[in-house]
């Protein structure tokens, strides 16, 4: 282990540790053991971050501490520490979202929230998952974008 992956170590929890390289290892798509740019923004959709461009590139510079214009596990582990509660709560829920929108269309619909409910073992009807989409869907569209969604968590 290189002295900075040791350095990460001692701030991350080894669970941690391995769920950031997994994640490392499955968002490097030709197996180099880095992740270019396009790499990183892949990652960063799939935890669920949503960043600009410029915060993206911000980033992928931020990460890159040796210049050579990819990121290695070493550099990924050691920038992670770095990202606050509050980041990481943010793509969490965005992760979670993703996950109930099965078709990928950006909203979720009230079947797939009641399909989620009735998989937690939650005794609901359809039709009181219906009231909470027609509650809290502002657009009137019959559906949950992501902002509409964050206030089912807080009624959670």
């Amino acid at each position: 282990m290189s002295e900075e992956m040791s350095s990460a170590s001692c701030r991350l929890h080894d669970h941690e540790v391995a769920l950031y390289t997994d994640f490392f290892k499955k968002a490097d798509s030709n197996c180099d053991n880095c992740l270019s740019f396009q790499e990183l923004e892949g990652l960063c959709q799939q935890l669920g971050f949503k960043l600009s461009r410029k915060e993206l590139k911000k980033l992928f510079r931020a990460l890159d501490v040796d210049g050579n214009k990819v990121i290695s596990l070493d550099e990924f582990l050691n920038r992670m520490p770095n990202i606050s509660n509050g980041q990481r709560t943010c793509a969490h829920l965005r992760q979670i979202f993703q996950t109930v929108d099965k078709n990928g269309d950006g909203y979720l619909t009230t079947e797939e929230l009641y399909d989620v409910i009735m998989n937690s073992g939650r005794p609901f009807r359809m039709s009181m998952v219906e009231g909470v989409v027609e509650k809290l869907d502002k657009s009137g569209d019959g559906r949950l974008n992501y902002e509409e969604f964050l206030n089912v968590i807080d009624l959670a």
